[in-house]
């Protein structure tokens, strides 16, 4: 519905960046307006972008992406027959302030001018409070746009709140005289509480874009939730550094979630963060500080941690092919109340000290095929309430009521599940 929209939009912002254009508003004074209106134009397509990724659009929407394309339309030919006056004039000698080239830049910056719609346009923007998702890099989007950061349309956008979920396409491009300053484009959103920040997961990819685009999406302080996904960059960015005072510039995170993040080895901390998901961060080998931690969630990890925050009360381990045994840093979680082991594929089994576990009310294992028995330790965890085993044909069998030989270290759980069919 709307791709001839963001089509001209493109066109429109490549010819706004030409120099005839930029020519034309210095020798006249109109340099700052000029880039306001790049980067109102740039928001506008962003919007239609989303827009076009919708299925369905009540009407109220429908009616507000045609009143952006309108605007769009209005200034593409404006622009067109300024470019053809700019032509017939050639630009030679100093441009006189008269005349009709002139008033064309004029009224080009004017309110009552069709651009001016694009202006105000833009304004209500900075009002929209609902944008789940935001891309940039898109394979359609990149050539007219090397000269400017596409996440700067976010920048306006302060009344957004609730989640917004970022996507970095492989063909995003950070100009490069942007790389070194830090944009802030989330930091007024002060109703915002859940992002997710999502690379495209292509080979080859800029790590330079990566680190560049962190920097630029400084959070709100009032955040609560963080998700990373794939980023290859090899630093924290600076607004995430312990030594950067986290605990100030983001005190009331509590839930991040990092997954195909690579390797960091400088020291950062998450002093409120009460639930954490780590996945498929093949080269991560240093845990986070994280005091408060209730909720740990490790998948796909090649590296396994000894020790572990003190006040875990879940712990899920997931997909850890290389995990022989239980970390013995387990047996000190007094208030541990779930442990989860899910296709933990080599794990033979559970030690004896699993009765250290004094708070362990639920423990659920799934398709660890290496496991064949419990431990007689099984016996002394009184608070247990509920264990469930699924696809671990052998262990099953022998935690089958009346008759399997395990049958009587678990008798006293209240809630004993057992799933041949492995329906989990």
């Amino acid at each position: 519905m709307v791709d001839l929209g963001t089509a001209v939009a493109a066109k429109l912002i490549e010819v706004l960046g030409g120099k005839t254009i930029q020519t034309i508003c210095d020798i006249w004074d109109f340099k700052s307006q000029l880039e306001e209106l790049k980067q109102n134009v740039s928001t506008i397509q962003t919007v239609l972008l989303d827009a076009e990724a919708k299925q369905e659009l009540s009407n109220e929407e429908q009616d507000f992406v045609e009143r952006l394309k309108d605007a769009v339309y209005d200034a593409d030919d404006l622009f067109d027959e300024l470019l053809t006056l700019a032509e017939l004039h050639q630009l030679k000698g100093p441009l006189s302030k008269r005349g009709k080239l002139y008033e064309k830049v004029r009224c080009l910056f004017s309110s009552k001018n069709q651009v001016g719609q694009a202006y105000r346009i833009s304004r209500e923007l900075t009002s929209l409070k609902v944008l789940p998702n935001f891309m940039v890099g898109r394979k359609n989007s990149t050539e007219a746009q090397t000269d400017h950061d596409e996440l700067k349309a976010l920048k306006c956008l302060t009344e957004i709140r609730g989640e917004l979920s970022i996507k970095i396409g492989e063909h995003y491009r950070r100009p490069e005289g942007t790389i070194e300053r830090s944009g802030g484009y989330l930091k007024s959103m002060k109703h915002l509480t859940r992002v997710g920040i999502s690379f495209e997961n292509k080979p080859g990819r800029c790590v330079d874009h990566d680190e560049a685009a962190m920097e630029a999406l400084e959070p709100p302080s009032n955040l609560k939730r963080l998700t990373i996904y794939n980023y290859k960059g090899t630093t924290i960015p600076s607004w995430g550094r312990a030594v950067d005072n986290w605990s100030v510039s983001l005190f009331r995170l509590v839930d991040i979630s990092l997954q195909g993040v690579d390797d960091h080895r400088q020291s950062f901390g998450f002093p409120l963060l009460c639930q954490l998901t780590i996945g498929r961060c093949s080269n991560l080998t240093t845990f986070p500080a994280c005091p408060s931690l209730q909720d740990l969630e490790l998948y796909d990890n090649k590296m396994l941690w000894s020790s572990f925050p003190q006040n875990l009360r879940i712990l899920k381990f997931k997909y850890l092919s290389n995990m022989t045994s239980l970390p013995e840093g387990i047996q000190y979680l007094s208030s541990l109340q779930s442990l989860e082991l899910f296709r933990c594929d080599r794990i033979k089994a559970l030690p004896e000290w699993i009765s250290c576990l004094s708070s362990l009310q639920s423990l659920s294992i799934y398709r660890c095929l290496a496991l064949k028995t419990l431990p007689e330790a099984m016996r002394n965890l009184t608070t247990l309430q509920r264990l469930y085993i699924g696809r671990c044909r052998d262990l099953e069998e022998r935690c089958k009521k009346p008759n399997g030989e395990d049958y009587p270290k678990v008798q006293y759980i209240p809630s004993i599940s057992l799933s041949i069919d492995g329906r989990y």
